[in-house]
């Protein structure tokens, strides 16, 4: 591809990864609203960006990723409300991911497919850690996408010799038999989740949602690497997890419900076996 020509260090690098990093920060302007609206219900679309408070439509330059808050100063510009501190932070803990995956996936010499494809993980890891963390829930709409994305990059071949090198040596076998163990898997959990003694939280130890997630990430890593982003959630979720509701406990704030927000950790997990 192109951008594999260009060397290390020089001019056109650099701004290669600038360009990355401002990308990344619109993206990641993209996912506060919907990190905000998906698990409220609320379009994605319509209403356009606008004060909660006074309804003071936002204009687009004063929609800038980052700059917008430093120069409003963290205010409405109409009524003069508070503006979240988590605005201009999740755009740039996006745009500096994004930065991070396209060093990663340059200085590797990867394909340009696998890097969109880390580009879309690294978003989609954001938004449901940041929504399973406040609903303890992982919507469906970001789940099947990304299904039906990472399903799209598997055609490639590049991706494939690249996500199942480690699995199998027949690379279309391979991606064959994956993508038949992901709709087996998603057909049965689809199916207990119409069952009432299913959908009970206490039945089960963690929601259905972090299934699909898993699955996303097999798709996304191939098998043994989706299996090792398990397997370090699992342990991150044990550990920090119940070390946090020992605290919780011990201050007598516990929910009682004991719940973690698995999402979290499976998140975290696959950063780490991205740049792995």
């Amino acid at each position: 591809m192109p951008y594999q020509e260009i060397e290390f260090g020089s001019q056109a690098y650099y701004f290669l990864a600038v360009l990355t990093f401002v990308f990344g920060t619109m993206i990641g302007s993209f996912l506060n609203v919907v990190v905000w609206r998906m698990p409220r219900g609320m379009s994605l679309s319509t209403p356009g960006s606008h004060c909660p408070k006074c309804g003071h439509v936002i204009p687009p330059w004063e929609n800038i990723p980052i700059l917008s808050w430093l120069f409003l100063r963290g205010r409405c510009s109409s009524c003069h409300t508070s503006i979240s501190w988590r605005y201009p932070f999740g755009e740039s803990m996006v745009g500096v991911l994004f930065l991070l995956v396209f060093l990663h996936v340059f200085q590797s010499g990867l394909n340009l497919w696998v890097l969109l494809g880390s580009f879309w993980l690294t978003g989609l890891a954001f938004a449901v850690a940041l929504i399973d963390l406040e609903f303890r829930k992982i919507p469906n709409k970001l789940i099947y996408s990304s299904l039906i994305f990472g399903g799209l990059l598997l055609f490639f071949p590049e991706v494939r010799a690249i996500w199942l090198s480690d699995w199998v040596e027949d690379k279309l076998y391979g991606t064959i038999v994956l993508l038949s163990v992901q709709v087996l898997l998603l057909a049965f959990f689809a199916g207990l989740s119409f069952l009432p003694y299913f959908r009970k939280r206490s039945c089960i130890p963690f929601g259905l949602g972090d299934v699909k997630y898993q699955a996303v990430m097999i798709v996304f890593l191939g098998v043994r690497r989706g299996f090792d982003v398990l397997l370090l959630g699992a342990v991150g979720g044990f550990v920090l997890g119940g070390l946090w509701q020992m605290i919780q406990l011990a201050r007598g704030r516990s929910k009682g419900d004991g719940s973690v927000a698995f999402g979290v950790f499976l998140s975290i997990a696959a950063y780490i076996r991205l740049f792995l």
